[in-house]
């Protein structure tokens, strides 16, 4: 297992992060799978002097006692998330197993920390990191705080929909899942996953099955990129299908592509059967439509789309069933559906088609997530949804896993302390924002109503994709800001 302490000498001090982050790594801990990591935290703190104690959701909390002296001040909750999205170049890389291997690289004369081929999980790696170092860092002197670890943020957000009451005694909540130097955040989107599926016969047929592969995608987080010309790997294949379909013979047999909801897909394949004679068109098609997409979505300069024969003759749907299952998966909203009057540049409303497949069974699932600051607005991307579904005959599942969205609030006590204390150690005033990415500030205050919230962190660019990385000088900023925040609380 790597442990990637290697790279400790060529990284600049700061307290025990780097040393927490590579331990982190270490373990095993995509969405699903943080048994072992919720794990390792609790007998760390154990050995630390910390206490630490588990809820029915599985959510960890580390407090540390108030130093002597400084017994009156508030307490302060420190919150992060246990889990990463497993997004990896190589299919075969099994995130069950296998630790992240990180590399210190340079970009656009920045160093930063990125990993071997896979998702890096500084998002939320570096959250839980900073707040261990943090709890064990015998120079700081402040009140109570409290670490609050919570499962499956980047899926679900079981664990803070599901958090116990009274599982903490904080009012004031510092969350550690931000992603740029110089930014506190103030507010973020609610979300929720929705599915369309159906069961369709497949029949035989004497056809050639051939394999479309599109790949080499940006891809990227289907809330901080959303805005932006990235193809989404599963709509652009079905709009190439879309077209193969109009000649004579083609036929869908089955779909792969997409891996988390709320990740924007790179790559996805179908497998089509058509007569040997409609070839010659179906690959000049294929080559007409990779010309348009690459046009129109100028990030994805790496875009391929590839057509071989399949290996294996193959069942196929009916012309009808293609037809439903293409057009009924364009039709799904996809993208940014509204953006907020009031905030320049910020995404209201979106959805993303995250994970489609049809498998050689016929059965068809199109699982999207979609957001919004506004509850109703959630309500109405699910009965655009809903209605879609009604047109090409797709059942609709209800919301799964909705969690409010965090309505800005800058004049708090958190907010005041966070914004001197971001000027204190950067010299300069923070960007207050909000943000269409989903933070669990909102669900934990709905549960606890007299809790103040703000969100910072370091800069981490590319995240729920291969090219993630972090800007490694953001890094001891980010974990000095929190040192001045939990010492200036009063």
């Amino acid at each position: 297992m790597a442990t990637n302490n290697n790279l400790l000498t060529s990284l600049p001090p700061c307290g025990t992060v780097w040393e927490r982050f590579f331990d982190v790594c270490a373990i095993p801990h995509g969405s699903g799978n943080v048994e072992t990591i919720s794990k390792w935290i609790i007998d760390f703190a154990t050995k630390n002097g910390l206490e630490a104690k588990q809820d029915s959701a599985k959510n960890v909390l580390v407090t540390k006692a108030a130093d002597s002296g400084c017994e009156n001040k508030p307490t302060i909750l420190l919150q992060c998330h246990m889990d990463m999205v497993c997004e990896s170049n190589d299919a075969s890389f099994d995130f069950a197993t296998r630790g992240i291997e990180c590399e210190i690289a340079e970009l656009n004369g920045k160093k930063i920390l990125t990993a071997k081929g896979t998702t890096l999980g500084a998002d939320d790696g570096i959250g839980i990191a900073a707040g261990l170092a943090l709890l064990t860092d015998k120079d700081l002197k402040s009140g109570k705080l409290e670490l609050l670890c919570t499962v499956d943020e980047e899926t679900t957000m079981a664990g803070a929909e599901g958090i116990d009451a009274g599982f903490f005694t904080a009012k004031y909540l510092v969350n550690i899942d931000s992603e740029d130097e110089g930014v506190v955040t103030l507010g973020s989107a609610g979300g929720f996953d929705v599915s369309a599926s159906t069961k369709v016969a497949l029949v035989e047929t004497t056809d050639t099955a051939l394999e479309l592969s599109l790949s080499g995608c940006v891809g990227g987080h289907s809330g901080v990129e959303i805005h932006q010309p990235r193809a989404n790997a599963v709509v652009a294949l079905f709009d190439v299908l879309k077209t193969l379909l109009m000649i004579p013979g083609v036929r869908l047999a089955s779909f792969a592509g997409g891996k988390a909801t709320n990740a924007i897909p790179r790559s996805a394949k179908a497998v089509i059967t058509a007569p040997t004679a409609s070839h010659p068109a179906i690959r000049e098609a294929c080559d007409r439509a990779l010309a348009g997409l690459k046009a129109n979505h100028p990030m994805d300069v790496d875009m391929a789309l590839t057509m071989t024969l399949a290996d294996a003759t193959v069942k196929t749907t009916s012309l009808d069933d293609s037809a439903r299952i293409i057009g009924g998966t364009l039709a799904m909203p996809c993208g940014v559906i509204r953006m907020d009057g009031a905030i320049e540049g910020l995404v209201q409303t979106s959805c993303n088609v995250g994970n489609v497949s049809l498998t050689e069974e016929g059965d068809f699932k199109c699982e999207m997530f979609a957001r919004s600051s506004v509850n109703d607005s959630m309500d109405l991307v699910h009965n655009m949804v809903k209605a879609t579904g009604l047109i090409y005959g797709l059942d609709v599942s209800e919301q799964e896993g909705r969690f409010s969205g965090w309505k800005p609030n800058p004049d708090t006590k958190i907010a005041h302390v966070t914004i001197d204390a971001v000027k204190k150690v950067l010299g300069y005033e923070p960007k207050e924002e909000a943000i269409h990415a989903g933070l669990e500030c909102g669900l934990l205050m709905d549960k606890y109503h007299d809790l103040e919230a703000v969100s910072i962190g370091a800069t981490i660019c590319q995240p729920h994709c291969p090219d993630e990385y972090m800007e490694i000088d953001t890094v001891a900023p980010f974990y000095e800001i929190l040192k001045v925040i939990c010492t200036e609380m009063e």
